[in-house]
């Protein structure tokens, strides 16, 4: 079963809230982890946990759908 997302392509000043409303508008989010590195492109990545594998489907559609100017890369984490 599986509830985690990977999140990639934000912006490193993107508030942990705004993934948080954003992902919860799914379901319930069990845990929100936010990577922050220095990159080329100076964007962020994060792992989201939901609650149900319902919520994780649901939430895959917002794969390229955008966060502060720029897409977000929405998949099932490995």
């Amino acid at each position: 079963m599986r509830t985690t997302l990977y999140v990639g392509g934000f912006a490193q000043d993107t508030a942990a809230e705004s993934l948080r409303e954003l992902f919860g508008a799914f379901g319930e989010v069990d845990r929100l982890r936010i990577i922050r590195r220095e990159s080329k492109d100076g964007s962020g990545f994060a792992y989201v946990t939901f609650t149900t594998v319902l919520a994780a489907e649901a939430a895959l559609t917002l794969n390229d759908h955008e966060l502060d100017g720029r897409p977000l890369r929405v998949n099932f984490a490995r």
